[in-house]
């Protein structure tokens, strides 16, 4: 029995490894609030602030970060570390608020979610968020 045992640990070792390290199921999934749960956003960032309660615009900005991807980094503070972001506020309709945080690394686009994770999204989104201003 033991012997088992051991065997059986031994060939699920490698693929606990693989996970934890996220190889075989790699990046996890951006949490995001429902589009009809929000009932308007807030997207600040150099001492300028816009709100937009427009649900079909909502709805849009929330479907364009769905598709961002995980970097496998952790986000370990309130804010990133980038000198300079963009904070998006989603207010819920039955109160409540989720915050993410939006900035260029590089040539990269970049979502960031307090103690959640940071995941890389198109830059275009950018473009889109002014479109709503």
């Amino acid at each position: 029995m033991k012997k088992r045992t051991a065997a059986l640990g031994m060939l699920l070792l490698p693929l606990y490894i693989l996970t934890a390290c996220g190889v075989v199921f790699p990046g996890r999934r951006i949490v995001l609030p429902e589009a009809g749960a929000s009932s308007k956003v807030t997207i600040s960032g150099e001492g300028a602030a816009v709100e937009n309660t427009d649900a079909g615009y909502i709805a849009e900005l929330l479907e364009k970060m769905a598709g961002a991807r995980d970097t496998g980094r952790a986000s370990l503070h309130d804010r990133p570390l980038a000198k300079e972001y963009l904070r998006l506020d989603f207010t819920f309709r039955q109160g409540g608020s989720s915050t993410l945080f939006l900035y260029r690394e590089g040539n990269k686009t970049l979502l960031e979610q307090p103690y959640q994770g940071i995941y890389r999204t198109d830059a275009a989104i950018l473009d889109f968020l002014w479109k709503g201003a």
